[in-house]
């Protein structure tokens, strides 16, 4: 839930990481400074949902400062795991239904989505350089695919580590217009078979 101690609104989010090499990432803990820790700590890119690959609402991160912000455990076995998240956005859709199974060479993402009012953003989070080439997006020897033709769109976010360096990563956000129901699939697969 999104009321833990030292909390990030990060909820249902994952990372990818081969070889010490972070292709799907979680920025972690910015500069330790009084907002930091008081009333805008939400507005911090490192806290907030934006850095995390959590999808974005109707325009809406993660929600914080209470436990009913949260995800539900539907199902784990050796390769997978299955969770609602829809409860970590505050009145959110009726259910954000993701799965991620790994694969031997990578991992596959399946998200089923009901009540979405307008729109929902696919959001990935990488400190590598992304780049993108026929409708697939490539990190170093990675590729992301959709089974649907979506626009990628990538943005460079420059923001403040916690040992207040100067820090980039980049988002890979996929929006879906829609007014109810979404269902996609990602396949995160390492071309150099080596995952």
């Amino acid at each position: 839930h999104n009321n833990e101690y030292h909390n990030h609104d990060d909820v249902g989010a994952f990372q990818i990481v081969k070889d010490g090499k972070r292709y799907i990432c979680d920025v972690g803990a910015g500069l330790y400074t009084k907002t930091y820790f008081g009333i805008g700590r939400y507005d911090i890119f490192n806290c907030s949902s934006l850095s995390h690959s959590v999808p974005i609402i109707d325009g809406q991160v993660q929600a914080f400062n209470n436990e009913k912000y949260c995800g539900n455990v539907l199902s784990v076995d050796k390769n997978s795991i299955t969770m609602d998240i829809a409860k970590a956005y505050e009145n959110g859709p009726s259910s954000v239904v993701v799965e991620y199974v790994t694969q031997k060479y990578g991992v596959d993402i399946s998200y089923a989505c009901t009540g979405i009012k307008e729109r929902i953003d696919f959001h990935f989070v990488s400190d590598l350089k992304p780049k993108i080439k026929d409708g697939c997006v490539y990190i170093a020897d990675m590729k992301i695919s959709c089974d649907k033709k979506l626009e990628p769109k990538i943005a460079k976010v420059n923001y403040i580590s916690h040992y207040n360096e100067k820090t980039v990563a980049y988002t890979i956000d996929y929006p879906v217009q829609s007014k109810n129901a979404v269902n996609v699939s990602f396949s995160l697969v390492f071309e150099k078979k080596s995952f």
